[in-house]
């Protein structure tokens, strides 16, 4: 699922300044696009054959390293962006493959597909991946009544911690490809385990209603789940202290892939407790709306 919070991409071809100039959490001002630190707007200039004469600035909804996939809608939203100033088509589908083979073939970052392709896409989707890479995906049909009750007790919170999840997802793709680590049978079990879970949730939406989600939620996407991995990055001691509570209760997960960032809680009873508690503890919500499943472009989270 995607949210309506965004990333912006703002470029500017210059005239008598010939260098570029990228904008983000840091500030870079270099004579070739080859010489940029930031590895993901590098390849996609390079990529498009735009070397010099460039400012680029992002604008963002939500904290840079805040692990809502971040970084791979910052890189959706450039490649867009890219493709507008050049006059190029390009089909979101065509934008989402075109930012996973900057990661995964170009960078040879330990990434998967979903972030890209839910920048891209958007809305309330059901992905699959197959082993050779390829890509089918299609709407989870909800009515508007169901849309607006599955929105209405959805609850997001910042947890605070900002992070590149790279070390984390090297880390298990190590552990899942090296059959004589001690923690290779774990690694695997929990991603098939999830990817089961993932199944199941599309079935409750799609098929026995919105009112099942919770039962589901609750017992395959409880944040304590983080520690089966084991690998104890996953999940935050903030986190897992916030869903002592909130958890219990309900059905939620951590956002991202470690270090925490956000918590995402299903609540279909006791909003006002739940936003009390965090309240008390400091822990800011983030609202939602319901235009997630509607919204179209590149650049969401």
């Amino acid at each position: 699922m995607s949210i309506d919070k965004y990333l912006s991409i703002i470029i500017n071809p210059t005239v008598i300044d010939r260098r570029i100039r990228l904008e983000y959490l840091q500030s870079e001002l270099v004579e070739h696009a080859s010489q940029l630190r930031h590895a993901l707007a590098r390849e996609a200039l390079l990529l498009h054959k735009i070397e010099t004469a460039m400012e680029i600035t992002s604008i963002g909804d939500l904290p840079g390293r805040s692990r809502s996939g971040f970084f791979r809608t910052y890189l959706v939203a450039l490649l867009a962006a890219l493709h507008a100033y050049r006059r190029t088509a390009g089909t979101p589908m065509e934008i989402a493959e075109e930012a996973c083979n900057i990661e995964i073939v170009r960078l040879k970052e330990p990434v998967g597909k979903q972030d890209q392709y839910m920048a891209a896409l958007g809305g309330l989707r059901c992905l699959e991946i197959s082993t050779s890479g390829e890509v089918k995906t299609h709407t989870v049909a909800l009515s508007q009544s169901a849309l607006h009750e599955f929105i209405g007790n959805t609850h997001m919170y910042y947890i605070g911690s900002q992070r590149n999840a790279s070390s984390i997802l090297r880390l298990q793709n190590d552990a899942a490809l090296d059959k004589k680590r001690s923690d290779h049978h774990a690694v695997v079990d929990n991603l098939q385990r999830n990817q089961g879970n993932r199944l199941a949730n599309s079935g409750c939406l799609e098929g026995r209603g919105i009112r099942s989600v919770r039962q589901v939620a609750g017992r395959s996407l409880a944040v304590e789940e983080g520690h089966e991995c084991g690998d104890h990055h996953i999940s935050s001691r903030r986190a897992l202290s916030c869903g002592e509570n909130g958890i219990r209760r309900t059905g939620g997960k951590i956002i991202g892939a470690g270090g925490g960032g956000f918590l995402m809680l299903y609540c279909p009873r006791n909003h006002t407790k739940l936003m009390r508690y965090m309240q008390e503890r400091g822990i800011p919500p983030v609202a939602l709306w319901n235009r997630c499943a509607r919204c179209q472009g590149g650049g969401r989270s």
